[in-house]
């Protein structure tokens, strides 16, 4: 496998300086090495209640908090003292975090745009999600802690907002939020505010440089905005270097964007992706990535200087799985020209059968023609792929799956149980026919025009639209898609040797990825009770098995009857 040409860059837009890079790393090392070990501890951090003068004594009390994490910007003391434009806390100036400390942020409380970028240099030593450890270093809530005068009778996220202006602090290419540590987690925190002007690149979030195993949770992304002219759309919203990153159960959400939704990827480069709601970006998951699953993907719009529109774009491998799982993903109104709805290997490997790839259980819908299931691109080979189960309404094409731009890649293809649903009214089918150097080998699948998908004429009365609930789901046991599949009991077997998560869900259907609370911004996963698949028996045909519970479908219209 190959890794990513970007894991060295910020985002994949923007790259640290070389003799930048040569500080951060013997300055990081100093630090450590300069610094006594100490126990593990909680520290409070109160925009509006704390003290930067406050010891680090104090400030494990919540009457006491420092006003300022380590490493921000505006911190005006000791506790989270900093040195020279970097912002990294000086050693012996102040507290040095160790592995398994927490620093619980004042929810309601907001840090505004001179307390950016905020640079965090520790690490820890094992990765924590969703439950701070021993080992990591947590940077989060604590749920019963928070300003009622701003969230009311309950918790609400703390508050990161740039002002809609560009930061430019700390030499970190315009970054609000800069981790260079390792088992750093970020949780439940709210960023809006953020600006690019004259191509500034930057983000919201970048971590993983020192090594990776970093963690964004439960967070929600908003409000960004760019310069009227001269600009360039060139940031992601939470960028990764190094390895074993992990975004999970958090919302990008571009439609508050000041005059309309038009710039950032929503996620680059990370490993482990996850039950996000990614909305009005020209993004939405790019770069490097070994589990990819659970993300609602869409709208996906124009870039303002015309580039992007990929939902999914796998460029690489972080090698932490031994190879691509991409399931119950949700994919849907991804603009006119897009690059890909689902553009997987980019990168492809260098020699046969070095990136297998399982892909199951996902949704496409009301995308414009062009490029849904684009494989490979770069260098000799990539695949197997195994692209089985999956529901792929694929707007005019006539067929579902192609070949990325280059031809001579070498790999197999197997397509298995998908429904393609496709705007034509002549034949269509699920794979090309023919695609460059690629072997599509396909079995069970289901073709359909959309008027063939909706007709509710005998003998399968079929009803799949994309106006239901579910889209394009079975709504009674005659459907075309219900027990018409194959059973690949055995391939969920190889897959659960990869990750048992991936192989339980690869047993049951579509999850529908989760359902968004609008009104606090946040998350339940699955959105749908998951149905079994059978062990032996036949399975239907794409993302759903058909739940017997459903309702019967409508009686079939346009019937006439003849008295005799």
């Amino acid at each position: 496998m190959v890794s990513s040409k970007d894991r060295m860059r910020i985002g994949f837009h923007f790259a640290v300086p070389g003799i930048a890079l040569i500080f951060v790393v013997t300055f990081g090392l100093f630090w450590f090495a300069a610094s006594p070990a100490s126990a593990q501890h909680t520290y409070y951090i109160s925009k509006s209640l704390g003290s930067d003068s406050n010891t680090a004594t104090q400030a494990q009390s919540k009457s006491a908090p420092w006003q300022h994490l380590p490493g921000m910007a505006g911190c005006t003391g000791t506790g989270c003292a900093n040195i020279g434009s970097w912002g990294f806390p000086g050693p012996g100036s102040g507290y040095t975090p160790v592995a398994g400390d927490q620093f619980i942020l004042y929810g309601g409380d907001t840090w505004v745009n001179s307390d950016f970028t905020w640079v965090w240099v520790g690490s820890g030593s094992g990765v924590c999600v969703t439950t701070p450890n021993a080992s990591c270093m947590y940077i989060g809530v604590d749920k019963t802690w928070y300003n009622s005068s701003v969230c009311g009778a309950s918790w609400c996220r703390p508050i990161f907002n740039a002002q809609g202006s560009v930061v430019t602090r700390g030499g970190q290419g315009d970054l609000m939020v800069y981790i260079y540590g390792s088992y750093v987690t970020l949780d439940n925190i709210e960023f809006t505010g953020f600006a690019t002007s004259g191509g500034t690149g930057g983000g919201p979030v970048y971590m993983g440089l020192s090594n990776g195993f970093d963690v964004v949770e439960n967070s929600y992304f908003h409000g960004w905005s760019h310069a009227a002219t001269g600009d360039q759309d060139t940031s992601n919203i939470v960028g990764c270097s190094g390895v074993g990153n992990y975004v999970h159960d958090s919302v990008f959400d571009g439609s508050d964007e000041p005059g309309g939704p038009d710039m950032l990827t929503a996620i680059h480069g990370c490993s482990f992706v996850y039950n996000n709601y990614i909305t009005n970006v020209t993004s939405g998951i790019t770069g490097t990535g070994d589990i990819i699953h659970d993300n609602w993907i869409g709208p996906v719009l124009l870039g303002y200087t015309g580039g992007h529109r990929n939902a999914i774009q796998n460029t690489g491998f972080d090698n932490q799985v031994s190879a691509l799982l991409v399931y119950n993903n949700v994919v849907t109104q991804v603009q006119n020209g897009g690059m890909g709805q689902y553009w997987l290997e980019q990168g492809g490997c260098a020699t046969p059968g070095c990136a297998p790839a399982y892909v199951f259980n996902n949704l496409e819908f009301n995308t414009a023609a062009g490029n849904n299931f684009d494989l490979c691109q770069l260098n000799s080979y990539c695949g197997p792929f195994y692209i089985f189960n999956n529901t792929l309404n694929c707007g005019s094409q006539s067929n579902c799956f192609g070949q990325g731009g280059n031809p001579s890649s070498v790999g197999t293809v197997n397509l298995i149980n998908n429904h393609c649903i496709l705007g034509t009214t002549g034949t269509v089918t699920c794979p090309a026919t023919s695609s460059g150097a690629l072997t599509f080998i396909e079995t069970n699948d289901l073709a359909q025009s959309t008027a063939q998908a909706g007709a509710n004429v005998a003998t399968h009365f079929d009803q799949y639209t994309g106006t239901q609930t579910h889209v394009y789901s079975p709504v009674a046991s005659e459907n075309s898609t219900v027990s018409a599949g194959t059973n690949e009991q055995s391939l969920c077997t190889t897959i659960s040797g990869l990750n048992a998560a991936a192989g339980t869900a690869c047993q049951h259907d579509t999850s529908y990825t989760c359902s968004y609370n609008t009104s606090n911004r946040t998350l339940s996963c699955p959105d749908v009770g998951e149905n079994t698949r059978p062990a032996s028996a036949a399975w239907d045909i794409g993302a759903y098995l058909l739940n017997a519970g459903d309702p019967r479908p409508n009686p079939p219209t346009g019937l006439t009857a003849a008295v005799k």
